[in-house]
């Protein structure tokens, strides 16, 4: 038998997930990274507060963040988590990093979205930067604020979705890289207010439960997937938030030394 063929296995490589959370400012992102076991942050925006909770300083470059996590894969250290938060602020590090190697002035004077194609390489350079920590057993936790869009389909007519705050060329990129892409929102309920005794006109709102949920499943209202066959969505507890999922990524992979790669 012939050296590739010899090593044909029916078994998946157990590695850490890569897991994208996108939600609005204030949901509940960053206390759900803090709760991942051994993590480390990158605060590339000021969204730590008051939480208590192992971090970088806080990269101003492109170059800085590429050198950090460039240190994390060379050097020992006791974290099992890089959590990126967020990845929309380093979005604009993207740009000025090609900017000032290419002489512009900002990413939209090399025209016609030329600029937004050519930082594709440099948004590669980054997800195979922390497929390389992945490698090395670290789970990667990458937070990022979302935005609504009005989408024109052919097919289904107009609507809106909710998708992360990203230009749609890295989303993309990243939307490939993830294991995990979760939409956290609050849960909301419809309720009628007013009456129909002709006094006051009944009318129909929402009100939130104050319950989290972490929505795995497209759904076409929002940018979601899983490769892990996950329930569509996970109620998530204030206390202990990543928990919630890790639970659900430990029963999906059904293998007991899963536990060391979620």
């Amino acid at each position: 038998m012939g050296a590739l063929l010899s090593q044909v296995t029916d078994k998946p490589p157990l590695l850490p997930p890569r897991i994208v959370v996108h939600g609005k400012g204030g949901v509940g992102k960053t206390r759900f990274a803090a709760n991942v076991d051994g993590v480390l942050f990158m605060p590339i925006e000021d969204g730590l507060t008051t939480l208590d909770v192992n971090h970088l300083p806080r990269p101003t470059s492109y170059g800085e963040v590429m050198s950090a996590i460039t240190e994390l894969a060379n050097e020992k250290h006791k974290y099992k988590a890089l959590a990126i938060d967020t990845i929309d602020h380093l979005e604009p590090l993207v740009w000025a990093n090609l900017c000032a190697a290419e002489g512009k002035k900002n990413i939209e004077t090399f025209g016609y979205g030329k600029g937004y194609t050519m930082a594709d390489s440099l948004w590669i350079d980054f997800f195979c930067a922390l497929d390389a920590l992945r490698i090395n057993g670290m789970t990667i936790i990458v937070l990022c604020h979302n935005e609504s869009k009005n989408v024109d389909d052919p097919q289904h007519g107009s609507y809106t979705r909710v998708t992360p705050k990203l230009h749609k060329r890295a989303n993309a990129l990243m939307y490939e890289w993830a294991d995990v892409v979760g939409y956290l929102d609050i849960e909301r309920v419809a309720v009628d207010k007013g009456s129909d005794d002709g006094l006051a006109r009944k009318t129909r709102t929402l009100m939130s439960s104050g319950q989290r949920v972490l929505y795995l499943e497209d759904m076409g209202g929002f940018v979601a997937k899983n490769r892990y066959d996950l329930p569509s969505q996970i109620q998530i507890p204030k206390v202990a938030p990543y928990q919630a999922l890790r639970s659900e990524l430990l029963k999906a992979i059904k293998v007991d030394s899963a536990k060391e790669a979620a």
